[in-house]
């Protein structure tokens, strides 16, 4: 029996020992398990309302207040908290945007799906998710749905799916508020809600962020243009709610979202501009049906600089920096769904059925530079178009009382069309391609008890390369890494178990999953007689790896007395390349960006007045932080992030009646430590201790 085998059976029994222990605890103290002490949450994001407390899927939902206790300035910060949740070390706020990887599960790089309201939210370009798109004020609540969600969602949801619910005020409202800390960060905000007839509703939302940011180069590795990574966002959004009807709802938004970043030297730069629209319309029938549909367009231009250092033989002291390329990324998103949901009042309790769409269209201009970085040497293009149309199913079956199964499948359909590899030695127009795939899930939940439940599950699921992996290109200092219009989906085939302990006060997830991934993407470097001349080094993605990736995740919330709460989330991942011809060396080792542990304990205590205190630390093992591919020369060694723990504190105080004063503290004893140890660039630390103070006005 090896050491990580044992030490995660003793994870089992502490976790399900004080379950048992409380259960008989509160069951003899003459305490009513129906008393509700406990805020009951519904979960969206299997496409039906369900209460959380009865859904046959692993969940955690995170509210308001969750967000209001972590110190943040954009989303991601709050769902690092989260068991089973993987997102890189550095802050969306501290990293270039296209490094704003998502996953679930273990599987790093971008494996999980974030919806806002329903509708997807990753860049359909590249993948990531701008987290700063998303004003914080607007968010009622956030859904996070573990294990393949392919099969309902489709594209991205391999891990996993993270829905955004936002508010939908009932009463006329306003919210404004500003605050400001240290390294020149400054947030404000306001909301309103209006009820232009009783049927109608209007809420908008506008917000301003920014910092001067901290220097994250440590003395040691510094150069002269080194500077503090800094942002300035702007966020602007409308939402027009009508109730045409007593059976028909009328949904729709516009989200304008800018943002400008200086990433860590001078002439390291990126811009982005986006807009979306969305358009939601429900009919019910009845009680028991309803008919939804949904459509969306997004829109967005993104444009980045690349500097590289002239001469790196030279001392620190003496190394300059030129412009070596930069990149022009529009590109435009069209989609939509249509869902039926019917319940019945029989052994099968809900069915669902429904089609989706996605056609996705962008391109890539990269200016490169002489090491003047004033003069045009060429202009590498690429560009192409991705359709996905998919059509899915669920029903929710009760056999026995205690028993419910949930079954769901789609099928997928992908194709990747009027593709041009411009890049050096590029064979110009890509022929057309086209994948379809089928994605079954299969769940179950048995009821022990009025505390205990049993779940499994079995899916699979799918990631599709993204136009970023199909068609754009990446040139520097002699180096050329190229896109691959042939690459595959990635798929992946596994299960879990898991076991529930709820009462009024104690909520109680363990889960262990199990779960082998095909035609993971990585880099295949080239020999010399594959390069074009002027080229020393280069790589192409390839579909080239498999890998395991397993783990045990524990989530349990505890209303302890009325005033004082606390949850744990703890994550054990451990995720191998098992296969992978290209290069030997990586079998056997972690994938990259994935810790093995990751442990969050918060507290909170709200008083009878109104005042409240949260407190959180979160641990994070070595992370790393490297090129699957062992031979690029490129990543001529394996890097790891440091392992590393943090405490964060936040206190929300009445002033007076409608307004509130929030003070917030990162990094609370100014841990330092490495979140991105190179080799292109400096090591760089981790967010260091930062203070904020801000003010909120409610008026109802």
């Amino acid at each position: 029996m090896n050491l990580s085998y044992r030490r995660n059976v003793i994870t089992l029994i502490m976790v399900c020992m004080p379950m048992y222990v409380l259960a008989n605890t509160l069951s003899s103290d003459g305490t009513s398990m129906d008393e509700a002490s406990m805020d009951e949450m519904i979960v969206t994001a299997t496409r039906n309302a369900r209460t959380l407390n009865e859904i046959p899927v692993s969940a955690s939902v995170l509210n308001a207040t969750d967000i209001a206790d972590t110190p943040t300035q954009s989303l991601d910060d709050v769902l690092r908290h989260v068991a089973g949740v993987n997102l890189p070390i550095q802050t969306g706020t501290q990293a270039h945007p296209t490094a704003d990887n998502i996953s679930m599960r273990g599987l790093g790089g971008i494996h999980a799906l974030v919806l806002l309201d329903g509708v997807p939210v990753n860049d359909p370009f590249f993948g990531y998710v701008q987290w700063g798109r998303i004003p914080l004020e607007t968010i009622d609540r956030v859904e996070v749905v573990r294990g393949g969600g392919s099969p309902l969602w489709g594209n991205f949801a391999m891990g996993g799916v993270i829905n955004i619910i936002t508010r939908t005020p009932e009463n006329d409202e306003a919210i404004a508020s500003v605050g400001a800390g240290g390294f020149g960060t400054y947030r404000s905000s306001v909301y309103g809600s209006y009820g232009i007839t009783t049927s109608q509703r209007i809420n908008v939302a506008g917000e301003v962020n920014g910092t001067d940011g901290f220097m994250a180069v440590p003395d040691y590795a510094r150069r002269a243009f080194d500077t503090p990574t800094s942002f300035a966002a702007r966020n602007f959004e409308v939402r027009d709610r009508w109730q045409a009807a007593n059976n028909l709802l009328v949904d729709m938004r516009y989200n304008y979202h800018t943002n400008n970043q200086q990433l860590g030297t001078l002439l390291s730069t990126n811009h982005q501009d986006m807009s979306s629209y969305q358009i939601g319309v429900t009919r019910s029938f009845g009680e028991h049906a309803s008919l939804a549909a949904t459509a969306f367009h997004s829109q967005s231009t993104f444009v980045t600089s690349n500097p590289i250092v002239t001469d790196l033989s030279l001392p620190l002291s003496e190394q300059t920096e030129h412009s070596d390329n930069i990149h022009t990324t529009p590109f435009h998103n069209t989609g939509g769904s249509l869902t039926w949901s019917q319940d019945f009042q029989s052994f099968i309790r809900n069915f669902i059925i429904g089609v989706d769409a996605n056609d996705v269209t962008g391109s890539d201009s990269a200016n490169i530079l002489d090491q003047t970085g004033t003069n045009m040497i060429r202009t590498d293009v690429g560009r192409g178009e991705q359709l996905f149309m998919g059509g899915f199913a669920q029903v929710s079956i009760v056999p026995m009382p205690k028993l419910e199964v949930l079954a769901s499948g789609r099928v997928q359909y992908f194709a990747v069309r009027n593709g041009f590899d411009g890049n050096p030695g590029g064979i110009g127009n890509e022929p057309n391609q086209s994948v379809t795939k089928f994605d079954p899930r299969l769940s179950a939940r048995y009821s022990l008890n009025k505390w205990f439940a049993l779940r499994g599950a079995y899916y699979q699921a799918f990631r599709a390369p993204t136009l970023d992996n199909l068609y754009r290109g990446f040139a520097s200092n002699g180096g050329i890494y190229y896109p691959n219009s042939n690459l595959k989906p990635e798929t992946l085939e596994g299960g879990e178990v898991g076991i529930d302990f709820t009462t009024e006060n104690v909520r109680t997830q363990l889960t262990y999953y199990h779960t082998h991934i095909n035609n993971l993407i990585t880099t295949a470097s080239l020999d010399n007689s594959q390069l074009p001349a002027g080229f020393f080094y280069g790589g192409r993605l390839v579909n080239a790896s498999s890998a395991l990736a397993k783990g045990i995740e524990a989530e349990i919330n505890w209303k302890i007395t009325h005033n004082l709460s606390t949850s744990l989330n703890y994550t054990w991942a451990e995720s191998l390349y098992t296969a992978n011809p290209r290069d030997i060396a990586s079998i056997g080792q972690q994938l990259t960006d994935v810790p093995r542990s990751l442990v969050s304990v918060a507290l909170s205590y709200q008083d009878d007045s109104g005042w409240r205190i949260a407190a959180d630390t979160r641990y994070i093992s070595a992370t790393s932080w490297t090129n699957a591919d062992h031979t690029d020369p490129g990543f001529p060694y394996q890097a790891s992030a440091d392992p590393h723990y943090v405490i964060d504190l936040s206190a929300m105080i009445p002033v007076k009646d409608h307004i509130e004063l929030n003070m917030q503290v990162q990094n609370l004893l100014d841990r330092r430590y490495i979140v991105n140890p190179g080799p292109y660039n400096p090591p760089q630390y981790g967010t260091p201790f930062e203070a904020y103070i801000g003010i909120r006005i409610h008026m109802e």
